[in-house]
């Protein structure tokens, strides 16, 4: 179809005004067409130079399609088919079109599509304006790009962003922010959220504040704990920033919120960490100390005992001295039980090891521990069946079980509910060998003693463990009880954990290691002793002058040959010089420059028969101990009376199975 042109006379006004419209349309900078809306498929009848221009096709060319052309195979677009309903009513339509050039490439335009009418209202053609927009269309492509870029980067960040406006809003919050939002308050934030929605109102104040300082052009960092919806605190650390557009002016706060829950965990344990070491080395100073004392205080105990059992021999059965002396001997023995309680507190007493289990010595005591807790007090024993094994002294075991239930009974003074469990655990220990206290996971056993009783406070529970620390009224406590129960289990190779709070109770955990390989115990006959007399000939080595004659004198009295030292190097030479037969080495385990241990193992070289007899108030050395009780397997505690030492040394002497 060839364009419609109208012939008149130039002079015709009108004909001159048609010329100057179709150079106005063709110097225009859009593309201009006009259909026929009249025919069946729309056609193309006029377009202008730059509409040719745009698409690369000629008039020729273009005259009677449809629009369509343009689209190739892409007829599928929203605008195209919002086009089509424009065209079907005779509307005017306004849309973004992706069309192809005759070269093949890609072009964006916008047509405005106008209906024309003719004299009867009827709509006849159409005209279509079209800009090429394709450079802004690409440009605005590569902002939303770029955009999905920030924002790919933004959600990606594993650190929390916000961005606030000037009315304290949320404009914007990433996926990090959003999760954090749904974990604490149970849901997102939505665009246009006051900040407020999201804190409690205790808080509002100072996010006000720290909000306001940003604004001013201030930056502020600051950790801060948030109550999650839960109840449960969330340590974060806030940094607000201006945020400024291209003309420097600040439009809001850039809030960066970084998750140190992890952080402030870490440094919870490592306070607790340095406040158990701290606690540890206070303990260990004062172990040192209580044990150096009971050394002393033993080997005192010992002559005291001792001198007043001479007495008491020596005076007529009636006198009425007698009276006395047993109450110097009364008060001895309860002093010789205070030195007992510090060296199990300080993990020098000298334990007996043996496999046992647990449940097996709550049985045997359970009827004391009635006895001693009263009808008032109901006690529930929830005892594992399958329990393993332990390797320890029984006597100890038993009285760290005593010691906790008059502890709980004492706690109950009303009555209440005490319950003792037992069960097997896996449990961390560390080495006391690595200076880095590397930590390793073994079987054990786990003692439990819980009350219902009054509880403790933290003060109370950070001091239970220190000797003479009680809460009892004067003279009703000495404070060892729970010092003596903690020095054992340490001693034993396990650790004790405590529970507690004013008036809800407190609940002891103690764990021992368990028998993992069976343990070989030897055990000699134990002989029967008619006599505490004997004429054999006993080395005994004692550094403390006092004891030593107190010792010889009873040796004496009970008809042995004595040869006595006052250390291990003055023994060794008195053996080498004695040419009779040495009979029993009776030694103090602790003296200056050789231990009892290093006498009797360079002894047993010159006299390979000699029976061995260790005596200590302590040892500093418990290793040492369990080593030279492995050789000798005989040792008797200070402070011991004539009786026992006399009786110990027939035990000693009359069985084979001492010697190696």
């Amino acid at each position: 179809m060839s364009v419609i042109k109208y012939t008149r006379p130039a002079s015709d006004p009108v004909e001159e005004r048609l010329q100057l419209l179709e150079r106005a349309v063709n110097a225009s900078t859009s593309g201009i067409i006009i259909t026929d809306a009249r025919l069946p498929d729309n056609p193309i009848i006029y377009l202008n130079a730059r509409f040719g221009q745009m698409t690369g096709y000629s008039a020729e060319e273009i005259l009677g399609l449809n629009c369509r052309f343009l689209q190739g195979n892409d007829r599928d677009q929203p605008d195209i088919i919002q086009l089509r309903k424009a065209i079907k009513a005779g509307h005017e339509c306004n849309v973004v079109l992706r069309n192809y050039r005759k070269d093949g490439s890609l072009f964006w335009n916008q047509l405005r599509l106008a209906p024309i009418t003719d004299d009867t209202g009827k709509v006849s053609h159409f005209i279509g304006v079209l800009n090429d927009i394709s450079e802004y269309h690409l440009t605005e492509e590569k902002l939303r790009e770029s955009e999905a870029k920030l924002k790919a980067i933004f959600d990606s960040s594993l650190q929390m962003f916000m961005l606030i406006d000037p009315e304290h809003r949320i404009q914007a919050a990433n996926r990090m922010t959003q999760e954090a939002a749904v974990k604490l308050w149970g849901r997102e934030i939505k665009e246009g959220d006051s900040i407020y929605n999201f804190v409690h109102s205790w808080e509002i104040d100072e996010f006000d504040t720290d909000i306001d300082r940003s604004l001013g052009g201030g930056s502020v960092k600051l950790e801060k704990s948030m109550k999650g919806k839960d109840g449960s605190d969330n340590w974060f650390e806030f940094h607000y920033t201006p945020a400024r557009d291209n003309l420097d002016q600040i439009i809001g706060v850039c809030l960066t919120i970084l998750d140190i829950n992890d952080r402030m965990q870490v440094e919870a344990a490592l306070r607790l960490s340095e406040e158990k070491f701290r606690h540890s080395q206070k303990m260990e100073s004062v172990g040192r100390l209580a044990g150096g004392i009971a050394h002393d205080f033993n080997n005192m105990l010992t002559a005291i005992l001792g001198y007043a059992q001479l007495i008491q021999d020596e005076l007529p059965s009636d006198s009425p001295l007698q009276a006395e002396i047993a109450e110097i001997e009364k008060a001895g023995q309860r002093s010789a039980s205070l030195t007992r309680q510090l060296l199990a507190f300080s993990r020098q007493q000298v334990l007996q090891p043996l496999s046992l289990n647990l449940n097996e010595i709550i049985r045997d005591i359970e009827r004391m521990l009635l006895r001693i807790l009263g009808e008032d007090i109901s006690v529930t024993l929830n005892l594992d069946a399958k329990l393993k094994l332990i390797y320890a002294d029984p006597t100890q075991i038993q009285q760290i079980i005593m010691n906790l239930v008059v502890n709980a009974r004492d706690a109950m003074p009303t009555g209440g509910k005490l319950v003792i469990t037992s069960a097997n655990c896996d449990r961390q220990f560390s080495s006391p060998a690595d200076s880095a206290e590397t930590l390793y996971t073994t079987p054990c056993i786990m003692l439990s003693v819980a009350d219902n009783g009054c509880g403790m406070d933290s003060f109370t529970q950070a001091h239970i463990f220190e000797p003479f620390f009680t809460t009892k009224e004067q003279g009703k406590g000495t404070g060892l009880g729970l010092s003596t129960v903690y020095g054992i289990i340490q001693q034993s190779g396990g650790y004790i954990e405590v529970e507690s709070r004013p008036e809800y109770g407190t609940k002891f955990n103690i764990f021992l290691p368990a028998i993992v390989e069976p343990v070989e115990e030897i055990k000699p006959p134990i002989a029967v002793i008619d006599s505490h007399f004997g004429s054999e000939t006993i080395l005994l080595v004692e550094d403390e002058e006092m004891l030593r004659d107190l010792a010889r004198r009873i040796l004496q009295m009970h008809g042995y040959e004595v040869l006595e030292a006052r250390n291990g190097a003055e023994a060794l030479k008195l053996a080498k010089q004695y040419h009779a037969s040495i009979d029993l080495l009776l030694t103090d385990m602790v003296m200056p420059q050789l231990s009892g241990w290093e006498l009797a193992s360079r002894l047993k070289r010159l006299r390979p028969n000699i029976h061995i007899l260790y005596m200590s108030g302590y040892t500093h050395n418990s290793k040492e101990m369990e080593e030279a009780l492995q050789l000798s397997q005989e040792f008797i505690q200070k402070p011991f009376t004539l009786k026992n030492l006399t009786a110990k040394i027939r035990q000693v002497l009359e069985n084979p199975a001492n010697k190696n």
